[in-house]
């Protein structure tokens, strides 16, 4: 009788990682169609905040949920591909070695907490996109035992966000 309670780890086909970017791209080809844009062109911001964007105002009304929600929009569609691209590759690799739950936690608590601090620290801008999800799986990679190459594309990753954000 097998009494390994651990989910098998290596080929598993990283489901969790697939599921957030297939969101992102399906969350972005959404906001294009209900604020009645153009596919590929930038998103108003301040458009996104009617779909589920934060702000400091929304967010102190009670609407913690745009917290979470804000996570899968953004304004240009290169960034959101970038992240949608990054948060699969990096979510992927911490997946096949830490399991689906520790990969779902540190993408939504981390995002959700980088959106928080984004709210807090800019309460009348528009707080939107993954790039907070994707630095708590950099921060992740960079800690957690993900191998050297996984390491060095989470660095890449954070030096390019930094330049972007």
């Amino acid at each position: 009788m097998d009494t390994d309670i651990h989910p098998p780890r290596g080929g598993t086909l990283p489901l969790v990682s697939v599921a957030l970017a297939a969101a992102i791209l399906l969350a972005w080809c959404l906001a294009a169609f209900a604020l009645g844009q153009a596919p590929w062109a930038s998103q108003r911001s301040r458009l996104l905040l009617d779909i589920g964007a934060a702000n400091g105002d929304l967010v102190a009304q009670g609407q913690w949920w745009r917290l979470l929600a804000s996570q899968f929009l953004h304004v240009h569609a290169l960034h959101m591909l970038f992240n949608a691209a990054c948060v699969a590759i990096i979510g992927a690799a911490l997946e096949r070695r830490h399991g689906r739950v520790p990969l779902a936690l540190v993408v939504l608590l981390g995002g959700t907490i980088g959106q928080l601090a984004s709210v807090l620290a800019y309460p009348h801008l528009v707080s939107s996109g993954a790039s907070q999800a994707l630095m708590a799986l950099c921060a992740a990679a960079l800690v957690l035992p993900t191998g050297r190459g996984s390491r060095v594309f989470a660095f890449a990753v954070v030096a390019i966000q930094a330049g972007l954000d």
